[in-house]
């Protein structure tokens, strides 16, 4: 008896480990989605900044041109 409920515990244990392992897995996913989207969002960031800094000195070249 005692050998069969400490294996009824152990596929017990093993179920839930396996739950686990699902829901870990799904949370790497998501977790690694999201960081991709931080990424994206900060190299979008970085590319505004650039054609802001790329305007700013057009204009500047312009009011130079116009006397300004």
């Amino acid at each position: 008896q005692r050998l069969h409920a400490l294996l009824q515990r152990m596929d017990e244990v093993e179920n839930v480990v396996d739950g686990n392992s699902k829901h870990v897995h799904e949370l790497r996913k998501e977790a690694r989605s999201q960081y991709n989207d931080i990424l994206t969002a900060i190299q979008d960031s970085l590319q505004n900044s650039i054609a802001t800094r790329e305007l700013a000195d057009r204009v500047e070249h312009l009011e130079q041109r116009a006397g300004m």
